[in-house]
């Protein structure tokens, strides 16, 4: 498990003649860990003899890249005792940190839409040691609070070095406002020098892809005089896609004379939808209102037509899906 445990442990000995009691001991460091309270020796310690303070560690390493760390233990701390010579009273010493700190450093998703329903997806994941030790064959693993599923990856990290680990996805519409979690060593297996770095989330990512269908409609053809007709409604526009979406619609209308979009081209027409504001699976409704010449009685079959509409005719805007146009 991460996180510096054990005891440091101090030997006191007395060198003098005396007998002494109820001193204490301090331990410090030079900044790579901190210690509790002085401790106190009951004693009492006679001639020659010594005795053992262990100082309990149960804290993070500081800083992770401090390989060398000094410590400073002080007997009779207070100068509670009277002493032949208390210029032997603190010694140093130079521990050396064994062990790797293994991190993530950042995670990064982005998306590219080629064309519709041609997207792919990365999540780039910085792993970083910035600890005292090598780390090799170390799992590093992704998870989404969406649909979207990754293989762990393995990656060797020597002290000191970084590496970016990719991780693909094919985006789709139904992993909108999704969270990635990325964590290096999930099973705990290396003892390191911290905790709390061993993983990191992206929160709410969102590609911004719309996917545009027509919701509803409520076109009618009319007659407006003599061998003209109109056509006339609202165009209801869903956004199945994630993000609201602005950008102008292109659209194509196509009158048949047969129902069901079948049948010969009476008229056609494009037109731009413009003042766009879709939310993520909301709709907006456009008026439509376009006249031509033609006569039905002819061009039609029984006096029925049908209207065909296709939403980004021209492919100008990048779906998820464009079969639903």
């Amino acid at each position: 498990g991460d996180d510096v445990s054990g005891f440091v442990r101090v030997t006191v000995q007395n060198q003098g003649y005396g007998s002494a009691a109820n001193f204490q001991v301090s331990l410090a460091s030079d900044g790579c860990l901190t210690f509790a309270a002085n401790q106190t020796v009951v004693g009492p310690l006679t001639n020659g003899q010594s005795t053992t303070v262990d100082f309990p560690i149960s804290v993070s390493w500081a800083d992770p890249s401090d390989c060398a760390c000094d410590f400073t233990a002080t007997v009779d701390a207070t100068n509670a005792i009277c002493e032949c010579n208390g210029s032997n009273n603190t010694l140093t010493t130079t521990y050396n940190n064994p062990l790797p700190n293994l991190r993530i450093t950042s995670v990064v998703p982005t998306f590219n839409c080629t064309s519709d329903g041609s997207l792919t997806g990365n999540v780039a994941v910085t792993v970083n040691n910035n600890g005292c030790a090598d780390a090799n064959s170390v799992v590093v693993q992704l998870s989404s609070s969406g649909s979207y599923t990754f293989t762990n990856q393995t990656v060797n990290l020597a002290q000191g070095a970084t590496q970016v680990l990719n991780f693909s996805l094919t985006p789709t519409a139904a992993n909108c406002d999704v969270n990635f979690t990325a964590t290096i060593d999930p099973g705990d297996l290396f003892c390191e020098s911290a905790s709390g770095d061993n993983a990191s989330t992206y929160s709410n990512y969102t590609p911004d892809i719309p996917d545009l269908a027509v919701d509803s409609d409520t076109l009618a053809v009319s007659c407006t005089s003599d061998g003209n007709v109109r056509v006339q409604g609202n165009l209801v526009v869903e956004n199945l896609g994630c993000n609201s979406f602005t950008t102008d619609i292109p659209v194509r209308f196509t009158v048949l004379d047969n129902t069901g979009c079948a049948g010969n081209t009476v008229s056609t027409w494009t037109q731009t939808l413009g003042s766009v504001n879709i939310n993520g699976s909301g709709t907006q409704s456009f008026a439509i209102d376009q006249s031509f010449a033609t006569n039905l009685v002819t061009n039609s079959t029984g006096c029925q037509v049908s209207i065909r509409v296709e939403l980004d005719h021209t492919s100008s805007i990048c779906e998820f899906d464009g079969t639903n146009n």
